[in-house]
C-alpha cells in the first residue's frame, strides 16, 4: 500500500511537470496568436496565461483529495467531506 502512494507521487510529479511544459508551449501559441501591439502587452498577456494555467494544473489533484475523493476513515474513525 506505501509502494502504490509513493509510485502515485512519483508519477503524479512527473506528470504535473510534462503539463507544465505543455501548457507553458500553449500559452506562447496561444498568445502569439493575439498578435498583440507591444513586447509589454505581450509579456503581460504571456504571464498571466502562464500563471493561471500553471496554478490550475499544480493544484488540481490537490483539491481532487480535498474536496471530492471520498474518505472512508481517518486515524480509525469515520470521516466525510463538509
Amino acid at each position: 500500500r506505501i509502494g502504490d502512494r509513493i509510485s502515485f507521487q512519483v508519477i503524479n510529479a512527473v506528470l504535473v511537470d510534462i503539463m507544465n511544459g505543455v501548457f507553458g508551449a500553449l500559452a506562447r501559441r496561444l498568445t502569439h496568436l493575439e498578435n498583440h501591439r507591444s513586447q509589454s502587452e505581450y509579456a503581460h498577456h504571456l504571464l498571466a496565461k502562464t500563471v493561471l494555467f500553471r496554478l490550475v494544473n499544480c493544484y488540481a489533484s490537490l483539491y481532487y483529495v480535498a474536496f471530492f475523493k471520498e474518505h472512508s476513515s481517518l486515524f480509525g474513525m469515520p470521516m466525510a467531506c463538509v
